[in-house]
């Protein structure tokens, strides 16, 4: 999905991992260290524990942990341990869950893991995100997207009852093709940064 007049965007990846892409001004900025945007490190936890946080400072994603789909995968099967069902617990099971209208036990696990933890804990890492880049649009994409659209208009209402700020937040129509894309953009630019230079040193 292309957006024009947009000079300041974050781009959200929630997968088996958790990632941002970032654009100020109409550029990618990357960071001193090439590692802005590496959002699964946000120390953050639903309930504030500072022995918790420092516990897991050199562990890879603790926000991560929680809201990406192996996170949820995991918190899922924690909770569902005492029944048969867990061990064939998987995202897209979850998914089914979680928009199943029915009377169900495990739906009702599943709604509340996904209401009142994966929710409530995304919308504090993209509120935070929020405040310190003032961006004007935030573009989710993922497999997280397989929440359906109650999932993410109970998102948006989530983080906007948190901050001040309010950025459009929208799903990325390219869902899988963004990926693939992308990289096709990165390297035509590539070539033509290429060719254009090329082009100047026979000027010279």
């Amino acid at each position: 999905m292309y957006y024009k007049n947009i000079n300041n965007l974050v781009y959200l990846d929630i997968n088996h991992g958790i990632g941002a892409g970032i654009i100020i001004d109409n550029k990618i900025v990357t960071g001193n260290r090439g590692t802005m945007g590496e959002i699964s490190y946000l120390p953050i936890l639903k309930k504030y524990n500072y022995k918790k946080l420092k516990e897991n400072k050199f562990e890879l994603g603790l926000f991560e942990s929680q809201v990406d789909v192996s996170g949820i995968v995991n918190k899922a099967k924690e909770k569902l341990i005492k029944l048969e069902k867990n061990n064939k617990i998987n995202f897209d099971i979850i998914c089914d869950y979680y928009n199943d209208t029915s009377d169900n036990f495990v739906k009702d696990i599943i709604k509340d893991l996904i209401d009142n933890n994966t929710i409530k804990v995304l919308a504090i890492g993209i509120a935070s995100i929020i405040s310190i880049i003032d961006t004007e649009i935030i573009v989710i994409n993922g497999d997280i997207l397989k929440l359906g659209n109650k999932f993410i208009d109970k998102l948006k209402r989530e983080i906007y009852s948190i901050t001040p700020f309010k950025p459009k937040i929208v799903v990325s129509k390219l869902k899988e093709d963004a990926h693939i894309e992308g990289a096709i953009k990165n390297g035509i630019n590539y070539l033509n940064d290429l060719l254009y230079n090329h082009f100047l040193s026979l000027l010279k």
